[in-house]
């Protein structure tokens, strides 16, 4: 088995010795319930520790949140006394920017993606009760998101991918698109600019040509 915190960095903190060796987990709370992701975050939080406790002795683990987050939710007296109970050592960081690319837009670009692949894979079992069954693959770690039709048609065994979108550099990468008006029109009309959009299942010499996106 193998865990994954969010970011392993180098920090010196003045109060305690230099060049103090930390863990991250960054929290991004951007769901409706975000009570249950706060007993999600502690639960996850324990057993990194844990594990570091016995893996990285020399590292200190401490979750982040955004300071809107923190700012909205964690300053409420209740969350204030989960906290102070729990113990749970918290970093409020400014994450607008990382790596040059702002972090609440691509948040905002991975709920996008997920409502308007949802949204498909809704509409298809309403309308189609037999055949490949639609499957949604989402991986907001890495950046992938995908529907894929699985399943048996006229005998033959069905596999394919009707849409494969990926995060990269702050864009979202079109990779496969088998719908009818295509995802980039949906990503259009919730607001996504078009640099922001690349179809990559087009050669990169052609990109510049289409005319709904831009690479």
């Amino acid at each position: 088995m193998t865990l994954y915190a969010d970011l392993a960095a180098e920090r010196a903190l003045a109060a305690e010795r230099a060049g103090q060796k930390i863990v991250v987990e960054v929290k991004s709370f951007v769901g409706l319930a975000k009570l249950q992701e706060l007993k999600i975050a502690l639960g996850q939080y324990d057993i990194y520790a844990s594990f570091l406790e016995l893996l990285a002795p020399e590292r200190k683990l401490y979750a982040a949140v955004s300071a809107q987050i923190h700012a909205d939710f964690f300053s409420r007296s209740a969350i204030q006394v989960v906290m102070r109970r729990t113990r749970l050592p918290l970093i409020v960081v400014d994450i607008r920017h990382r790596g040059g690319c702002a972090m609440d837009q691509l948040t905002k670009y991975r709920e996008l993606i997920k409502q308007i692949l949802t949204e498909y894979v809704t509409l298809t079992k309403r309308t189609k009760t037999t055949g490949p069954e639609s499957q949604l693959l989402m991986d907001d770690v890495r950046g992938h998101y995908m529907w894929l039709k699985l399943g048996w048609e006229k005998g033959r065994r069905v596999q394919y991918i009707t849409v494969y979108v990926r995060l990269c550099d702050g864009k979202l990468w079109i990779e496969e698109d088998w719908t009818e008006d295509g995802i980039a029109t949906e990503l259009l009309r919730a607001g996504v600019p078009q640099e922001d959009i690349v179809l990559a299942f087009n050669a990169p010499d052609s990109r510049s040509q289409t005319e709904s996106v831009a690479a």
